[in-house]
């Protein structure tokens, strides 16, 4: 992000390449391709504004300015005059660091970034419209990336899904009445941990079109994060507590066991279709 104000250290430099006029600019984001795989909405949208382009120099990227931050050998000043530099780079490594817990969080260090430009530059500079475009550029794809991710939420909890069935066949059973009851005994009494992680890793891995259904709800919603959650759904159940459950053997006593098993991914179900769960999994799920 070189600054274009020129500093006392840096005048025998030459002029600064970045010294430009004032002037509007109509922009315009040139991405190949809609469908995007990347589940970090963060990733996303870097990787989109790494794209964004200036529709009148079509060959010109506008977030090449702002990747790096000024050099302190030619802008000591800048860090003088600006108390919290931030460039993309450093956003960048955040994301990696899954530093942000929100959306505002990520927005509010383009805010910065944006201040910045303004304060160190006159704001009516290039490189100031440039940061701020940047900014608004950030501010829009987020909202239009989760609406996106709620509407297809939205669609998946609507529509009919093909759940694995549990079948257990009784073993043949001999007509004596002593051999019968012993039998049925035997059945009610059986460990079916193996049979039941079987269908835990059949619903786990249980996709349409590559999309992993059970993923968001792998584990349970902090409720020392989101107290609030916790408010509206009575007991909170995950895929992983049920897998923990399986290889505690709190499913092994035969048919109870089993009803046990249902009812803990029934739970899971019933969880997910209050509505309040959507907005604290989405802001879990980002960070």
């Amino acid at each position: 992000m070189p600054p274009k104000r020129k500093s006392a250290s840096a005048s025998n430099a030459g002029p600064s390449p970045l010294t430009q006029s004032p002037r509007s600019k109509r922009l315009r984001a040139e991405v190949n391709g809609t469908e995007n795989t990347n589940p970090n909405i963060f990733e996303t949208v870097l990787n989109l504004l790494y794209d964004l382009k200036d529709e009148d120099e079509p060959e010109r990227d506008i977030a090449t300015e702002f990747l790096k931050l000024p050099s302190k050998k030619l802008y000591p000043d800048y860090y003088e005059l600006i108390e919290s530099p931030i460039s993309i780079n450093e956003i960048k490594n955040k994301v990696t660091g899954k530093k942000y817990l929100s959306n505002d969080d990520f927005l509010k260090d383009f805010k910065l970034m944006s201040s910045n430009a303004s304060t160190f530059n006159d704001p009516d500079s290039d490189i100031a419209v440039d940061c701020n475009v940047i900014y608004k550029f950030v501010e829009s794809k987020l909202k239009e990336i989760q609406l996106q991710q709620e509407k297809a939420a939205e669609i998946e909890l609507t529509r009919p899904q093909k759940t694995p069935k549990v079948i257990l066949k009784s073993p043949k059973l001999e007509k004596t009445s002593e051999t019968q009851v012993a039998k049925k005994s035997d059945f009610a009494s059986k460990d079916f941990s193996s049979s039941l992680q079987q269908v835990w890793k059949a619903v786990v891995d249980f996709k349409v079109r590559r999309v992993q259904f059970a993923l968001p709800f792998m584990d349970l919603v902090d409720g020392e994060e989101y107290p609030d959650y916790y408010t509206v759904v009575e007991k909170g159940m995950a895929f992983n507590e049920v897998k923990n459950k399986i290889q505690a053997g709190q499913y092994k006593n035969g048919i109870d066991g089993v009803e046990a098993f249902k009812s803990d991914i029934l739970l899971i179900i019933q969880n997910a279709k209050t509505p309040k769960y959507w907005t604290v999994l989405w802001i879990s799920n980002i960070r």
